[in-house]
């Protein structure tokens, strides 16, 4: 073993198509290759099941890890942009769960059902946190995020991902909250002034006031009705 070491007329490249390593009893381990025209690197369990595979599509390295039978169940890779991906598979192939970074540098996670079917979106664009939840159709129905002042806001929608309820808290601290119609405008909207007295105010379909109600700082309620131009009524 010493001599072997010692030799000094190992070639220093060593070409051909493929290589393959095997074990004890003769069995493929490891195959390092290509694929039209493509590298690649597997590795193989003893029952000669692929669980490894690193290879090259065109200008994109892609790294899969497989179960027992072969199937792939998380890859890896990195788009033609530069930005990484990586993506979780059940064992029917459906891929339910991916996350990458776009070319910006914003995280994007995303949730899929067994069918498929977008779920759940989890976003932090230029620093704001946002939160998008989705019905077996694919629609957008609920999402909570915060802008740059941290600011909260809530978005209820109906099942055409149209907002109807709206609730976030200013940056003064104060509550609102609104509903919409099917048009998507505000008919109702509800607040908390500065000294705590409630307010309520109803719309008509052009979004105009129509009626408001309030509760001031002495504990006094008032009532207030207005006309299609929004003058007293």
């Amino acid at each position: 073993m010493v001599e072997r070491m010692g030799r000094t007329d190992v070639p220093d490249v060593v070409q051909a198509k493929a290589f393959q390593l095997v074990d004890d009893n003769g069995n493929v381990r490891a195959v390092l290759g290509t694929n039209d025209g493509m590298p690649y690197l597997g590795m193989l369990d003893q029952n000669g099941a692929w669980r490894l595979v690193a290879q090259m599509y065109g200008p994109q390295p892609r790294l899969a890890l497989n179960d027992q039978n072969g199937n792939p169940r998380l890859s890896a890779s990195v788009d033609e942009s530069g930005e990484p991906i990586l993506s979780l598979t059940d064992h029917n192939g459906q891929s339910r769960l991916s996350a990458r970074v776009d070319e910006s540098g914003d995280p994007f996670l995303s949730l899929r059902d067994q069918d498929g079917q977008l779920r759940l979106i989890a976003t932090v664009i230029e620093g704001d946190p946002g939160l998008s939840l989705a019905d077996q159709n694919g629609q957008l129905r609920l999402s909570v995020s915060t802008d740059e002042s941290g600011e909260p806001s809530l978005s209820l929608n109906d099942q055409n991902s149209r907002r109807r309820l709206s609730a976030n808290v200013d940056e003064s601290g104060l509550p609102w909250l609104s509903m919409y119609d099917q048009n998507g405008q505000s008919r109702l909207s509800a607040s908390l002034d500065e000294s705590g007295g409630p307010r309520l105010s109803l719309h008509d379909q052009n979004g105009g006031p129509r009626l408001g109600a309030r509760v001031d700082e002495s504990g006094r309620p008032g009532l207030f009705l207005y006309d299609q131009n929004g003058g007293p009524g």
